[in-house]
C-alpha cells in the first residue's frame, strides 16, 4: 500500500491511496491543475486512478471535483445524501457514480474499503479505514466534532492514521473568529482539537502504528509544531508509544507528502 496526503488543511483536502491493482483519490478540495501535478510527480496519469472517494459535501473537499471531473470523468463513490448534495454542482458529462451508504465495506481487488460514520456538520459525512488485502490498513479520519467509542472500534490498531488535529483550544477562544463560528468548530458537530485528537488516538493505536500524520490544521487557529508537541506529549504521558516523536508529523495544506509506502 503506498500513498500521499496531497493537501490538508482549511484551505482545502485531497489524499491519494494506492494498492497493487487499485488506486483512489478521496476528496478533491483543492484545484485539479494540483492535483494533476502532485499525480505526474509520481508518475501517475488521471486516467491511472480507480475512481473518487466524497467523504461529504463541504467546500474544502470538494472545490476541484468539477474541473478535474470535465478532464477525467472518474467513477465517484459516496453515498446518497451526499449525491444529492454534489448533484446540482457536477459537470454535464458521463460520470459513473456508485453509492455506497456509510457503514459498509466493499473490496476493489487487493484494496478494501470501509466507511463509518463520524460527527460533524454536513449531510452524511464519513470516513475511511483502507486495508490492503492480507496487509496494513490505513485510517483516513478528519472532520468530525468528537471520536465516539463506535468510530474508536472501527479505526483501531491501524498502521497510519491520517488523523485531525484542527485548533488549539486557546488559540481559537482569543482568536478573531466571530463567536458563532468558534461555537461551531468547538461543538460536537465541529471539528477535533490537537488534545482530542491525542487522547482519541491514544486509545486505538497500537505498537504496530507506524505513522501518524495529524491532518486539517487551521491555518489560524493552529500552529504545526504546537499540534504536534501536544499530541507527542499526551502519547507519550499516556504510555502509548514510547517513540512517538519520531511517528508524528503534520500534513502541509500548500504541497503534498512523498508517496509513502505501508
Amino acid at each position: 500500500m503506498r500513498y500521499s496526503i496531497l493537501a490538508s488543511g482549511s484551505t482545502g483536502n485531497a489524499f491519494l491511496i494506492e494498492a497493487k491493482k487499485t488506486r483512489f483519490l478521496i476528496d478533491v478540495g483543492i484545484s485539479a491543475r494540483r492535483v494533476e501535478s502532485a499525480l505526474e510527480a509520481f508518475g501517475i496519469s488521471l486516467e491511472a486512478l480507480s475512481g473518487i472517494w466524497i467523504s461529504h459535501e463541504h467546500d474544502d473537499h470538494v472545490r476541484g471535483l468539477y474541473a478535474l471531473l470535465k478532464k477525467a470523468p472518474l467513477p465517484l463513490y459516496m453515498n446518497a445524501a451526499t449525491y444529492a448534495a454534489l448533484k446540482p454542482k457536477l459537470p454535464p458529462v458521463d460520470v459513473p457514480v456508485h453509492i455506497f451508504p456509510t457503514g459498509t465495506r466493499h473490496r476493489f481487488y487487493d484494496l478494501e474499503v470501509s466507511t463509518f460514520a463520524v460527527s460533524h456538520d454536513a449531510v452524511d459525512p464519513m470516513m475511511f479505514r483502507f486495508t490492503e488485502v492480507g496487509g496494513p490498513s490505513l485510517v483516513y479520519l478528519t472532520d468530525l466534532g468528537f471520536v465516539s467509542e463506535r468510530v474508536k472500534a472501527a479505526i483501531e490498531g491501524a498502521e497510519a492514521y491520517v488523523f485531525e488535529a484542527n485548533h488549539d483550544v486557546a488559540m481559537l477562544r482569543v482568536g478573531r473568529y466571530p463567536w458563532p463560528l468558534k461555537r461551531r468548530i468547538l461543538s460536537d458537530v465541529g471539528h477535533l482539537s490537537n488534545d482530542d485528537a491525542a487522547y482519541a488516538l491514544a486509545d486505538v493505536v497500537h505498537k504496530t502504528t507506524r505513522r501518524i500524520h495529524l491532518a486539517h490544521l487551521s491555518q489560524e487557529n493552529n500552529v504545526p509544531e504546537i499540534a504536534r508537541l501536544s499530541v507527542v506529549d499526551i502519547l507519550v504521558r499516556e504510555s502509548v508509544l514510547s517513540d512517538a516523536d519520531a511517528r508524528v508529523d503534520v500534513a502541509r495544506p500548500d504541497a503534498p507528502s512523498p508517496l509513502l509506502s505501508l
